[in-house]
């Protein structure tokens, strides 16, 4: 697979396979970024394969979110999708992550309907 794109169209194909059991690579030279920007690009297409487009996050079911973190977590990623009310937010600063050094520390918002969603990925630890 040579896009994150065709990557996402293949993983959500079919049902999620077991944690660590699928193998991921792309090539960000090292750049923790650009592999966020690749976990974007995933969970936008992954949720496209789900729900036409233009896809609302407010419309997506709970069961669909947990068979994207279950996809997420066959190629060893936590991918966690929180919901919060009435967000004091009056600006998303959605390019914030470019300062990050740790994945786990990078965020995507989307403010929907009076919730904010933040995007959140981690490795995830074997059990």
């Amino acid at each position: 697979m040579s896009t994150p794109q065709e990557f996402a169209q293949t993983l959500f194909s079919t049902d999620p396979k077991p944690a660590h059991s699928v193998n991921l690579e792309f090539d960000t030279d090292g750049d923790i970024p650009a592999f966020f920007e690749v976990l974007l690009l995933i969970f936008t297409e992954g949720l496209k394969t789900m729900y036409p487009p233009p896809i609302q996050i407010s419309s997506i079911s709970e069961e669909s979110i947990l068979k994207v973190m279950s996809h997420f977590a066959s190629f060893g990623i936590k991918m966690t999708l929180d919901k919060s009310l009435n967000p004091a937010v009056l600006q998303i600063q959605n390019k914030k992550y470019l300062t990050q050094r740790d994945i786990k520390d990078m965020t995507f918002q989307v403010s929907e309907h009076g919730y904010l969603y933040t995007v959140r990925f981690d490795m995830l630890r074997p059990s």
